[in-house]
């Protein structure tokens, strides 16, 4: 016969989301924040919206694509071997 204990165990296991997940997406939120603002890391506070146009740098600088490139050369290297 199962204790309290453990069957009350099997029901955190098998819940499709655990406690630290939640926070993992509360990080994953405040990431996608940040990367919304102009943000001075000499002067802390000042930070004003920038939208996409932090994107928009990445994506058109040249070292931006050669270092994307090389990642996904050694991803699918990686992955070829596995």
């Amino acid at each position: 016969m199962a204790t309290a204990h453990s069957r009350a165990l099997a029901r955190l296991m098998v819940s499709p989301r655990s406690p630290a997940a939640l926070v993992d997406d509360r990080a994953l939120g405040m990431i996608v924040y940040f990367s919304f603002l102009r943000y001075n890391l000499l002067m802390p506070g000042m930070e004003t919206w920038a939208g996409f146009d932090n994107y928009y740098y990445f994506a058109t600088q040249p070292s931006f694509w050669i270092a994307l490139k090389n990642t996904l050369y050694l991803v699918l290297g990686l992955l070829s071997f596995t």
